[in-house]
């Protein structure tokens, strides 16, 4: 995201009914979000954050995730290398496919959260 406009709570009876709630997306702190296209919308608690995307993630979601959310790719990224790796020490030391398999998830899923605020702190300085 490059740009973003800021525009006050009460704009939102404004809002055509084409723009559509969705679950896609970062909140950023935001209580909910709506697309429309390219245009993504965060509604949070006094305001609306608007910004354009370069690709709709309905219609691209790995072209998107590329240009307009890298932290996610890096993210994904060192969730299935943290995970696998320890899944497999896991299962060296302990011959336990369970357990092998569930500590390979919690540390998948710890390492994929680190992986996109380190991403995303990086790309923010």
């Amino acid at each position: 995201m490059q740009w973003s406009i800021k525009l006050p709570k009460y704009t939102k009876e404004l809002f055509p009914e084409w723009f559509e709630e969705t679950w896609m997306g970062h909140l950023n702190g935001a209580h909910k979000q709506y697309r429309y296209g390219k245009m993504h919308i965060l509604e949070y608690e006094d305001h609306f954050d608007v910004h354009i995307d370069a690709v709709d993630p309905r219609s691209n979601p790995v072209r998107h995730a590329i240009q307009d959310a890298p932290e996610v790719i890096v993210g994904a990224s060192c969730g299935t290398l943290g995970g696998l790796y320890m899944g497999k020490k896991m299962y060296q030391y302990t011959n336990s496919k369970v357990g092998s398999a569930v500590l390979g998830l919690a540390v998948g899923g710890a390492c994929f959260v680190a992986g996109m605020k380190v991403a995303k702190w990086l790309g923010e300085r």
